[in-house]
């Protein structure tokens, strides 16, 4: 979902990083197990979860 406020001309973005390793699953065992064994392919780092939000930030390339 994306788009730009035509009186403001203020981009809004809606981001899902998708599955971030952080210090969060130390709380859950059992996803820090599944984390390690299942999702173990698709779970990006802190920078890589980051990287889509930046770029919708700060990047003037960055189209809605």
């Amino acid at each position: 979902m994306t788009g730009v406020d035509s009186w403001t001309g203020i981009a809004a973005y809606s981001l899902n990083p998708g599955f971030v390793r952080t210090n969060l699953q130390a709380h859950w065992p059992i996803i820090a197990t599944l984390e390690d064994t299942i999702a173990r392919p698709l779970v990006k780092n802190v920078q890589q979860g980051a990287a889509t939000t930046v770029f919708c930030a700060l990047d003037p390339q960055a189209v809605p």
